[in-house]
């Protein structure tokens, strides 16, 4: 009987331990949600004269949420670019590996921002979170390339346009999975909440890129750190410029600006400039390979007449 009372009261220890870590561990999580809330919150605030103060908040709030699923996504992060790297070994000169490398790719890039978005937003995460926003495949494949013709219509346009219409864009695979926008509705987005805000989001481009350096020299294990932290600063820069121009009234956005609009004609107008000139290239490498074997044929055959005279 005395064994019995032991084993109950045992028993009843150890769930009073348990509940007391559970409640530690929800205490715990609920600071870390006000922590980030409050960040959130004093950032949305900010205003054309503290613009700056949005960077220094944005990698704060990277931070916060980072620690709290530091495990989960320096792992995820790990596991994908090993087996992208690994992927990629294989697919050397086989066209057809090498396209479903790139498909899952893809996948992964669309499944990485649903993770960033349901981290941010205090949601659950897991494994299956990087597969479960497939549907958006061709919509994100289609609205990328479109970007890209942007993207190279400016740089035809001496340079600095090009600069300018990639951060533009810069928030566009964002809008596709946060809002579940379609091919062009997050292009013409991405234009209208970056403005006023590119030369900031340039600068934070600029900090994250340092911020991989030094994780890369970080015996290259910082790098794992890295890539979450700024992928949630960045997804925080998003919001509250999203917050921002919808409080303005500047989206949803009908059509797209004239500026990115021309750097689009422009760039697709250089496939079919780009298909002639390296049409003409191979005729005239053709051509002039055809001359060289014309005239080594000519002087093989010169160098045999003379040989044959010589002999005779």
């Amino acid at each position: 009987m005395s064994n019995i009372n032991d084993y109950k009261s045992k028993t009843n220890n150890t769930k009073d331990k348990n509940k007391d870590n559970l409640d530690a561990n929800r205490e715990k999580i609920s600071r870390l949600k006000k922590t980030v809330v409050s960040l959130k919150t004093s950032s949305s605030s900010t205003n054309d004269a503290d613009k700056s103060g949005l960077i220094t908040e944005s990698f704060k709030i990277g931070w916060e949420l980072y620690k709290n699923h530091a495990v989960f996504l320096t792992v995820s992060f790990l596991i994908i670019i090993i087996i992208s790297f690994v992927f990629s070994k294989i697919a050397e000169d086989r066209v057809f590996i090498t396209l479903l490398v790139s498909i899952f790719q893809v996948i992964i890039g669309i499944g990485s921002i649903n993770i960033i978005k349901k981290i941010y937003d205090g949601e659950n995460v897991g494994i299956g979170d990087f597969f479960n926003k497939t549907n958006k495949f061709f919509i994100y494949l289609i609205a990328g390339i479109l970007a890209q013709f942007i993207v190279m219509g400016g740089f035809v346009l001496f340079f600095i346009p090009g600069f300018i219409a990639a951060v533009a864009l810069s928030f566009i695979t964002f809008l596709i999975i946060d809002k579940n926008m379609g091919i062009l509705q997050p292009i013409r987005s991405s234009w209208i909440i970056t403005k006023s805000y590119r030369g900031k989001l340039f600068l934070f481009g600029l900090i994250s890129l340092g911020a991989y350096l030094i994780g890369l020299l970080a015996f290259g294990l910082g790098i794992f750190v890295a890539i979450p932290v700024v992928a949630l600063a960045g997804f925080h820069f998003y919001r509250v410029l999203l917050s921002k121009a919808e409080k303005e009234g500047r989206l949803p956005v009908e059509k797209l600006p004239i500026v990115p609009k021309i750097f689009l004609w422009i760039g697709i107008l250089l496939i079919p400039i780009s298909i002639m000139v390296s049409v003409i290239f191979v005729s005239i490498g053709g051509a002039r390979l055809k001359a060289e074997q014309h005239y080594n044929q000519q002087m093989q055959k010169a160098q045999q007449q003379i040989d044959e005279i010589n002999n005779n």
